[in-house]
C-alpha cells in the first residue's frame, strides 16, 4: 500500500511536474500573448492561418526568449518564407514606426539563417528608412542591412551619394561592418566609393568612411593612393588616418610629403602613420629609409632647410621605432 502511494506521488500533475507556459510581459498586447501561447503549444497549422493579420506579434515571437516559442515561429516562417518576405516588404511602405523596427529585426535574423537567399529587394525596402527622420528606424534597419551582407552592398554604395547626411553616415558604417565580417569578398569597388566619402562635406561621414576603409584593409590601398591626389583640403587628415589603418611602406613617399603640409593636423597624422607602419613591418621600413637616404634623397637632405629638417626628424623617428621593434623580435 505504501509502495502504491509512493508511485502515485511521483506522477506529475498539471502545475507541478509538467512545464508551465513561460511568463509574458504584462505590457504586451493581447494579440501577442495569444500568438505566443499558440506557438508555445506548437499550434503551427493554426498560426499559418492567422499570421498576416497578426504580423507584428508573429515577428516578435521569432526573437522570443523561450526556445519553444521562437523555434515554432521559425518553423512557421520557413513554410511561408517567400510569401512572408514579399508581404513584409509591402507592409514597410506604410512607414509605421513599430512595424519598421520589428520587421527590420525579423528580416535581419532571417538573413542570418538564409544567407544565400536573394535579400536585395528586402535591403532596398529597408534602405528607405534612411530617408525618414527617425533614428530608431535608422538603427534597426541598418543592423538588418549588415546581416544581409553582400546583398545589401549595392544599395549601401548608392546611399553614400544620398543628399541626407545621416544616410551617408549609416551607409559608411554598415559597409565597414560587412567588410569586417566578409573579408573574402572583392571590396575594391566599395573602397573606391569610400575613398570618395573621405571628401564628404560632413566630418562624421568622413570619420565613418575612414573606419570602413580600415576594415577593408589592403584592397583599399591603391584607391587611397589615387584618391589622395583628388581629395579636398578638409579630407587630407582622413587620408592620413586611413593610410595609418591600411598602409604599408609603399606609401612612405606620400607620408613624407605630408610631413611638410601646411595643416598641422595633417602633419601630425602623417607622422603617426609613419610610426604605425614602421611598427607593423620594421625590417622593410628600415630598408626603405636606408635606400632613400643612400639614393636620390640623400643629396637633397644635404641642404639644411625647414622642409628637410621635418623630413629628417620623421625618418629618424621611423628608424628609432624600427630598432625597438626589431630588438623586441630577437
Amino acid at each position: 500500500m505504501q509502495n502504491e502511494k509512493k508511485k502515485l506521488e511521483n506522477v506529475p500533475v498539471q502545475g507541478k511536474g509538467f512545464p508551465k507556459e513561460p511568463a509574458v510581459d504584462r505590457n504586451q498586447s493581447k494579440e501577442y500573448k495569444e500568438m505566443r501561447s499558440k506557438l508555445y503549444a506548437a499550434k503551427v497549422e493554426e498560426v499559418l492561418g492567422i499570421w498576416k493579420e497578426n504580423l507584428i506579434p508573429f515577428l516578435k515571437c521569432l526573437k522570443d526568449e523561450n526556445i519553444n516559442v521562437s523555434m515554432n515561429a521559425k518553423i512557421v516562417f520557413d513554410r511561408i518564407h517567400n510569401e512572408a518576405i514579399r508581404f513584409i516588404i509591402g507592409e514597410l511602405q506604410k512607414n509605421e514606426k513599430e512595424f519598421w523596427v520589428v520587421a527590420s529585426d525579423a528580416l535581419g535574423e532571417r538573413a542570418l539563417d538564409r544567407p544565400e537567399y536573394d535579400w536585395g529587394p528586402a535591403a532596398l525596402a529597408l534602405n528607405r528608412a534612411m530617408r525618414i527622420n527617425n533614428s530608431k528606424m535608422h538603427e534597426h534597419a541598418s543592423d538588418a542591412l549588415v546581416k544581409m551582407g553582400r546583398h545589401a552592398v549595392p544599395i549601401l554604395i548608392e546611399s553614400l551619394g544620398s543628399s541626407k547626411d545621416r544616410a551617408r553616415w549609416r551607409a559608411a558604417t554598415a559597409l565597414g561592418k560587412i567588410a569586417e565580417k566578409h573579408p573574402e569578398h572583392d571590396w575594391s569597388a566599395v573602397a573606391c566609393e569610400l575613398v570618395r566619402s573621405l571628401s564628404d562635406d560632413e566630418e562624421w561621414v568622413r570619420q565613418e568612411a575612414c573606419k570602413a576603409i580600415g576594415k577593408i584593409g589592403k584592397p583599399a590601398l591603391e584607391e587611397l593612393k589615387k584618391g589622395m591626389k583628388k581629395g579636398n583640403p578638409d579630407s587630407r587628415k582622413y587620408f592620413m588616418e586611413a593610410f595609418d589603418l591600411v598602409g604599408d611602406v609603399s606609401i612612405f613617399g606620400i607620408l613624407l610629403d605630408a610631413v611638410n603640409d601646411w595643416d598641422n593636423a595633417v602633419r601630425v597624422s602623417a607622422l603617426i602613420s609613419l610610426s604605425t607602419i614602421a611598427e607593423r613591418d620594421p625590417k622593410e621600413a628600415a630598408s626603405f629609409v636606408i635606400d632613400l637616404i643612400n639614393g636620390k634623397m640623400g643629396d637633397e637632405l644635404i641642404e639644411i632647410s625647414e622642409r628637410n629638417d621635418r623630413i629628417i626628424k620623421a625618418l629618424n623617428n621611423v628608424m628609432v621605432v624600427c630598432r625597438v621593434k626589431m630588438r623586441e623580435g630577437e
